[in-house]
Parts: structure tokens; C-alpha cells; sequence
């Protein structure tokens, strides 16, 4: 391997300079230029991120760049552990919800029954709630850069409470989203305001985040008889949701 190569990895532990010369060999068959200009858009911290985790994923976009796609699936890293899914029990729940306002509720009710993402709640938009058939949409939206997982809207049938929660929800004059900022546009700060909560409910903030919400909403579906689909891109509505709304305004 040439001088220039190990430059990058100079600085990395012994098993890290193993793990880049692996890949570095991957690539052998290559000219030297598409090496050098395969890890040149990766800052150092990147680079150190990409060679602790064996997903080979953050090489994909820059070897599409060079036109070199596939090329990873020759590189010998172990496989990438999954982690089961989180959810919040019951007691979580209860004790979180009774410590929100009574808009905080209603923002985090539909974090916990419509399944939806963070970006998915932050650009949701009056337009997208169907009062009439008890359905919310995540639909795209260029002006703001938004676009769904997998570039597919879907449309998620959801309980009556939560439908009967977004009725009375005020209205941001010249605002068209749902959960706007103070001053009206996209709120971004819903992580902040979920571990807010939890400290107020006495819980361990660092247990409290967005995602966690999806997970128990897609746990709660499958233990009531709903298959969810693999791609994630809708699951279906069912009248066992409702238990959900039950246990959080008990």
C-alpha cells in the first residue's frame, strides 16, 4: 500500500489501520486517483466513524459518485448486531403524559399513535388531517425540503381520541403547520421539549426520545394481531389502538 494511503490512518489505533488497509485492498484493483478521491469528502471524524462500524453504508454515496457501485460487498467486515426495538411500559407513559400540558399531550399523542417520524410530525400540516375520516397523511413537501421515507405518502387511519385532541388544538394565525414554532414555522425542538417532560415526570431524561414512540406504536399493532409491513411505509389502522389512548388518559 502506498506511503499517501496510510497518511489518512496515521493517527488511528492498531486495530483501526487494520480494519482501513482491508479496505484499502478492497479497492486494489482500482486506479489510485478513485482511491484518493473515494475517502476525499470524508472529514477525519467521518473517516474514524466508518472504520468503527462495520456497515459499509457511508461508502455507498461516494462510490455511486465515481461510478463504482457495488464494490463494497468485497469488503470482509463483520455484520452489524441489531438491537431489539424499545418501547415505553405503561407506567412511563401514565406518568409522562400526566406531566404535560395539555398541548404537550396532544403533540406527544400523536408521536404515540400515528407511528409517525420526527420530521413527519414537525412538517405536518393542517392539510394533511382528514377530521372526517379519522385518517392523517404525511404527504410531501418541496418548499421545504421534506419528502417521505422511501419518497412514498401514506396515509394512517388513526383512534378518535386523538382525532377529538387535534379539533380543539389552537390554530398559529399564518401558520399551516400543526406543532409550529413561536414564531410559526417548522418546530425543532421536539427532542428538547420530550426530555423536558420526563424530567418533569421524574423520569431519567436520557430515556425519553422521538423514536422510542414509533417503536411502541409498532410493538402495541403487533401484539394486537397486525402484521406491520417490513418497509415500514404504512401500518394499518385498528380499533385495539384505541387501548393505547386509554392507558395514556387514565
Amino acid at each position: 500500500m502506498a506511503r499517501g494511503d496510510w497518511s489518512v490512518a496515521a493517527s488511528c489505533s492498531f486495530l483501526l489501520r487494520a480494519r482501513f488497509q482491508s479496505v484499502v485492498e478492497a479497492f486494489a484493483g482500482g486506479p489510485k486517483h478513485f482511491l484518493r478521491s473515494a475517502f476525499q469528502d470524508f472529514s477525519w471524524r467521518q473517516l474514524r466513524q466508518v472504520l468503527r462500524d462495520p456497515d459499509p453504508a457511508p461508502f455507498k454515496p461516494h462510490l455511486r459518485k465515481q461510478c463504482r457501485a457495488g464494490l463494497t460487498r468485497s469488503i470482509d467486515l463483520p455484520e452489524a448486531i441489531r438491537s431489539l426495538p424499545e418501547e415505553y411500559n405503561d407506567q412511563d407513559l401514565q406518568a409522562f403524559f400526566a406531566a404535560c400540558s395539555k398541548e404537550e399531550q396532544t403533540l406527544f399523542m400523536t408521536f404515540l399513535l400515528t407511528g409517525f417520524r420526527e420530521q413527519e410530525v414537525m412538517c405536518l400540516s393542517w392539510n394533511d388531517i382528514y377530521f372526517n375520516l379519522n385518517t392523517v397523511r404525511v404527504t410531501a413537501k418541496p418548499d421545504l425540503g421534506f419528502s417521505p421515507k422511501r419518497w412514498e405518502e401514506r396515509e394512517v387511519p388513526v383512534p378518535k381520541q386523538l382525532i377529538e385532541f387535534l379539533k380543539v388544538y389552537p390554530h398559529k394565525d399564518g401558520s399551516r403547520f400543526v406543532f409550529p414554532s413561536p414564531r410559526g414555522n417548522c418546530e425543532l425542538r421536539l427532542l428538547d421539549k420530550c426530555k423536558a417532560i420526563g424530567e418533569r415526570a421524574k423520569l431519567i431524561r436520557a430515556h425519553f426520545h422521538l423514536r422510542k414512540f414509533r417503536s411502541t406504536y409498532a410493538t402495541h399493532m403487533l401484539r394486537s394481531g397486525f402484521d406491520v409491513p417490513l418497509d415500514g411505509s404504512q401500518v394499518p389502522g385498528n380499533p385495539n389502538t384505541v387501548s393505547i389512548a386509554d392507558q395514556v388518559c387514565a
